[in-house]
């Protein structure tokens, strides 16, 4: 393990998953982080090297001394992370994907949660480089709150929160696709006070060569059941939650099975693999959706579910 020395308990840690990543985008990242106008005493950025086959270390030479470098075995992106909440020490944290960035405005967003003190601060992000948003920040209440009224992020990295979120010991699930849709809602439950910053802070790089590109059918096949998974998962756990927790995350959990029904048909367009998800889902007690008016979208698309024609004319539009 390569680490610096802060002088103090840093205020943010910074947790980057690698595995396999060109260097080049690896040193992208961190040079983004390193280059915010916070000071080092401030700041952790932790590597955590998911057995890549070769050691991310050979490239980051004149970085690696900005860095805690922590390294294990292959075990997934959930485990990665996972050690890297195990070793961060700052009062924050958040999550970078190491092939992507964080913006300049990112600093908007650091100074709004440290100086109001929220739990949660959610941010935008781009897929251009060039484009920054700046914003500003509008509180919300708490997390249960928003998630009523709002649709949320899935993605682990649109948040800085406060790592004493995680004291009850939320983790990633390990060994699963999707797990990003499971952490977000459970974690967001737990902020007592949130705000979004309406800008964005973080530039996503839409890479080709993701695994969320793979439409392979054995990764298809996967992705269903492990979403499916989570779906379940969360709908247990709404059935334990009482007030708005448990109506926020029963929103969630519908518009998680709206997404996945969604994506099934996108990326399949095989009625074997949506019947075979629709099948899942109602014998589960998941389906058929409620007729809530959460957005438009879930609205007309929960109608049409219910229906076969319905549904004929759902897979011709979003096959089209």
């Amino acid at each position: 393990m390569t680490s610096n020395e802060p002088h103090t308990t840093p205020v943010i840690s910074f947790i980057i998953p690698d595995y396999n990543l060109p260097i080049q985008l690896l040193r992208e990242c961190i040079e983004s982080i390193i280059s915010l106008e916070l000071p080092d005493e401030k700041r952790e950025i932790i590597l955590v090297d998911d057995g890549s086959e070769v050691s991310p270390k050979e490239g980051l030479g004149d970085l690696l001394s900005h860095i805690t470098l922590i390294t294990q075995e292959n075990r997934g992106l959930s485990k990665a992370r996972n050690i890297g909440v195990e070793a961060a020490s700052g009062k924050f944290i958040q999550f970078v994907d190491g092939d992507d960035c964080l913006l300049p405005n990112y600093m908007e967003c650091f100074k709004s949660i440290e100086e109001n003190d929220y739990d949660m601060l959610i941010f935008g992000r781009v897929t251009e480089k060039t484009a920054s948003f700046p914003g500003k920040t509008v509180p919300f209440g708490s997390g249960a709150d928003y998630m009523l009224h709002h649709n949320i992020c899935a993605s682990a990295w649109g948040y800085i929160f406060k790592r004493e979120l995680l004291s009850e010991g939320l983790r990633f699930t390990d060994g699963i696709l999707h797990e990003d849709e499971e952490f977000t809602p459970l974690l967001t439950l737990k902020a007592k006070k949130l705000a979004r910053y309406e800008g964005a802070a973080y530039f996503y790089r839409q890479r080709e060569d993701s695994i969320i590109h793979s439409v392979e059918k054995e990764h298809l096949s996967q992705r269903i059941n492990d979403f499916i998974g989570v779906i379940e998962r969360l709908d247990n756990k709404a059935k334990s939650l009482d007030g708005d927790a448990k109506k926020a995350l029963r929103r969630r959990v519908n518009q998680l099975t709206m997404d996945l029904v969604y994506n099934v048909i996108k990326l399949s367009g095989d009625d074997s693999y949506i019947s075979k998800a629709l099948s899942l889902l109602r014998e589960k007690g998941i389906t058929p959706l409620p007729l809530k008016n959460y957005t438009t979208k879930y609205l007309v698309f929960a109608l049409l579910m219910r229906t076969c024609i319905g549904r004929r004319l759902l897979v011709k539009y979003i096959c089209r």
